[in-house]
């Protein structure tokens, strides 16, 4: 069987943690693409809260931690859910600000 889509990542994204802070920062660009799979990688020493739309918390995630998303699970087509183009990831801090590491982002689309 032949299917007419590839993988393809987009470039990733990072922030230091110096960067961040306890209100909501961008992390790196808008979305290219509509995404099918992304995974968060926080490599700092802070609780981090992470947000689709900048203004609310929609994730949180433990020092030192990752958290891989996969929306279109076992769609070959182009349906299931998605990221949309235009999109981008929002972090913050909660409690004592990070001091060392970053946190980045991996991000899939179908080809």
């Amino acid at each position: 069987m032949s299917f007419k889509k590839r993988v393809a990542f987009e470039p990733l994204r990072e922030i230091a943690f110096g960067s961040l802070t306890s209100s909501f920062q961008a992390i790196g660009a808008a979305t290219s693409h509509p995404i099918r799979w992304y995974r968060l990688v926080n490599n700092t020493d802070a609780t981090i809260e992470l947000s689709l739309t900048g203004n609310q918390t929609e994730e949180k995630m433990s020092p030192v931690s990752f958290l891989l998303i996969d929306l279109t699970a076992n769609e070959v087509k182009a349906n299931g859910f998605f990221v949309p183009k235009g999109v981008y990831f929002y972090a913050k801090y909660v409690g004592a600000a990070p001091t060392t590491g970053s946190l980045w982002i991996s991000t899939m689309y179908a080809e």
